[in-house]
């Protein structure tokens, strides 16, 4: 059952990534956790906008956590990254973008 969670995790990471670089752009919508251990994507919620939820070292406070965010999606999906919306909230609308 993991690997099979593992594929559907990593197709949809690829296909994020294959978007990226077709269109030149990509929105995501984006649940962040806080002051975590690590800076890392944990899963897609399985709701209808396909939630990613992200783990940020940064505490939620004066702008640390976005700015760790848009620092991490940038290098992970080597692009630049905009929060368009929920700069005060855990619920993100993200714009990636080359």
């Amino acid at each position: 059952m993991k690997n099979s969670l593992s594929l559907t995790f990593n197709k949809k990471i690829k296909n994020i990534k294959n978007t990226l670089l077709q269109k030149g752009e990509f929105y995501l919508c984006v649940k962040v956790i806080p002051n975590s251990s690590k800076n890392d994507i944990v899963e897609f919620l399985n709701d209808e906008n396909e939630t990613i939820k992200i783990r940020v070292r940064a505490k939620a406070e004066k702008g640390l956590a976005n700015k760790e965010l848009k620092k991490f999606l940038a290098k992970f999906f080597q692009c630049s990254a905009e929060i368009l919306n929920g700069k005060t909230n855990n619920i993100k609308l993200i714009k990636l973008f080359r």
